[in-house]
C-alpha cells in the first residue's frame, strides 16, 4: 500500500498495519509479532494524501517534526543531513534519545516528502545506544537502498 520496498534482513521480522491515514510497516531483530516492540529495528511509515487531509504541506510537516525532535529534552540531536532527490524533498536527524529510567537509544530518521502527491514517509532506524555501531551496519544499508513510487 506504501508503494515501497526496503530492505528485510535474514531471520529478522516484519509486521504491517494500515489505518484509514497511514500504513506502518516494521521489520525488526526481534519478534515484533508476538512482542509488538522491538530494540532494533526500521519502521516505516507512510501517509498519502496530507495535503488534502490536513491542509499541510508534507515537507512542512517534516521539518516541524524535526523541529520537535530538538526541543525535546530527552534527545541530542547528533546529525542532520540534506537528502532530497527527484521529486523528493528528504532529510535526516540522527539523535539519541534518553527517556528517564531507560535505557538510551539512538534514532536516525529520515523524512521523505513529495509535495506534489501531498505524501510523507517517515523512515526510523533505531537501537540501543550501547549497541548502535553493530545495529547500524544493517540500518544503514536499509536506508541507503530503497525503492519508493514518486506516485504515491
Amino acid at each position: 500500500k506504501a508503494m515501497a520496498a526496503f530492505l528485510k534482513p535474514d531471520g529478522w521480522f516484519q509486521k504491517n498495519k494500515s489505518t484509514e491515514d497511514a500504513v506502518t510497516y516494521v521489520i525488526a531483530k526481534e519478534d515484533v509479532t508476538k512482542n509488538n516492540y522491538f530494540d532494533t529495528g526500521l519502521t516505516v511509515i507512510a501517509i498519502e494524501d496530507l495535503h488534502k487531509k490536513s491542509g499541510v504541506v508534507p515537507f512542512l510537516l517534516a521539518l516541524a517534526m524535526a523541529d520537535e525532535i530538538e526541543k525535546d529534552s530527552d534527545n541530542k540531536v547528533l546529525d542532520i543531513e540534506e537528502l532530497s532527490q527527484g521529486p523528493f524533498n528528504s532529510f535526516g536527524v540522527k539523535y539519541e534519545n534518553h527517556p528517564a529510567n531507560m535505557p538510551a537509544i539512538v534514532v536516525h530518521k529520515v523524512f521523505i516528502s513529495n509535495d506534489s502527491t501531498g505524501s510523507l514517509y517517515i523512515v526510523n532506524f533505531e537501537a540501543p545506544k550501547d549497541e548502535w555501531d553493530e545495529a547500524w551496519k544493517m540500518g544503514e544499508v536499509m536506508l541507503k537502498k530503497y525503492l519508493i513510487d514518486d506516485e504515491f
